[in-house]
């Protein structure tokens, strides 16, 4: 049975600011031992992607970045809603930034949770019994394995600014739309709709091990 309810990990405080007001959606920034190619006004996101190459448990393929800085209000986190698993079904890695109101995790035990990916969320969503509080304040760069359990922040009214920032290391191609072009990167795929396939890995990242080719 998968050990889902496992707590993130601190890797340190990174103390910076995003620039300017921005969204960028699993910007891909590493394609295939490309090397880090970063926008200018998300340079500054580089020391948190070297400690992310560094701690992970092995290499990927690919490098994804998003990095999102604007108004956050309680209908509107700026992250996707519910209780949930990055990664969901994959031994992909993410690493998370913050600066504001910070990402809940839900530290406990979970029970018989089903290997399909709406299914799952549902069943995050009844059994979650409390939020796990963190001892590390804001700035810390935290690893996500696929069996944290997390959600995002209460954001109390009217709003605040906030800073978000995940790195994601991965062998599938993150191929949903509105996902982020990279210009400085040469690729071209086929993109699948964010509403039907976003947790499907099966569908929404094609494997370049059943796809032949990268």
């Amino acid at each position: 049975m998968a050990d889902y309810g496992k707590p993130p990990i601190a890797l340190g405080r990174f103390n910076f600011d995003l620039l300017e007001v921005m969204y960028y959606l699993y910007l891909p920034v590493s394609i295939l031992g490309s090397g880090i190619a970063l926008p200018p006004n998300v340079q500054c996101c580089m020391p948190l992607i070297r400690k992310a190459l560094e701690a992970s448990p092995r290499r990927y393929r690919y490098v994804y970045l998003s990095a999102r800085k604007g108004w956050a209000s309680p209908d509107n986190p700026l992250n996707r809603p519910g209780w949930h698993c990055d990664g969901f079904g994959t031994d992909d890695m993410n690493y998370v930034w913050w600066v504001g109101p910070g990402t809940r995790f839900a530290v406990q035990e979970f029970r018989n949770i089903s290997d399909d990916h709406i299914i799952s969320q549902k069943q995050f969503e009844q059994q979650v019994e409390s939020t796990w509080d963190m001892q590390w304040p804001e700035r810390t760069l935290y690893a996500l394995d696929p069996y944290v359990v997390h959600a995002t922040p209460l954001i109390k009214p009217p709003g605040c600014m906030r800073q978000f920032i995940k790195i994601s290391l991965s062998d599938h191609r993150y191929n949903l739309e509105n996902n982020s072009h990279n210009y400085l990167l040469e690729y071209d795929w086929a993109l699948h709709s964010r509403d039907e396939i976003r947790n499907d890995t099966h569908r929404a990242q094609l494997d370049y091990v059943d796809r032949g080719k990268p």
